[in-house]
Formats: C-alpha cells, structure tokens, sequence
C-alpha cells in the first residue's frame, strides 16, 4: 500500500468517539482506511494483473480494507490500473 484514503467513520473510531452501533464490525484490533493505491507484490496465474503493476482499489461495502496496513489483499474485481 502507499496511500490510502480515511473515511470519516474511521476518524470517529480512531478518536473514539464513535457509538456501539459504529464500531468496527471485526471489533479491536482495528485497522483503518478504505481505498487504497499500490504495488502488486502477487497474483494469481490467471489474474489480468502481475508483479509490478501500478493499481488502485477500492472496499466492498461495509467492511474497509484496513488500507493503513502495510499489504492488503483484494478482490481482482475491486481492483483497477491507476492512471
């Protein structure tokens, strides 16, 4: 990952003001961000993308990608070239 963008309900749990109904589906530990740009570290065989390539991708709904860690793994359907 090298950016990743914060939705807002990520700021109110990462300031703790979020109520019970807010809170992170997964519960704590809880890694925040949604959308996300980077590197292709690994595919599948079958996968359009490869090793290198320069992509962007966005989170199925509800749940975020947890975009602030350093890797993350996503659906091939979510995923795009970045421009």
């Amino acid at each position: 990952v090298q950016a990743c963008a914060l939705a807002p309900g990520d700021v109110r749990v990462l300031s703790g003001h979020c109520d019970y109904f807010q809170e992170p589906p997964e519960g704590f530990p809880y890694i925040p961000g949604g959308d996300v740009s980077g590197v292709v570290v690994e595919a599948d065989a079958q996968s359009r993308f490869k090793k290198g390539d320069i992509v962007m991708a966005m989170f199925e709904l509800p749940r975020p990608l947890h975009g602030l860690a350093e890797f993350v793994s996503v659906k091939e359907n979510l995923v795009e070239m970045a421009p």
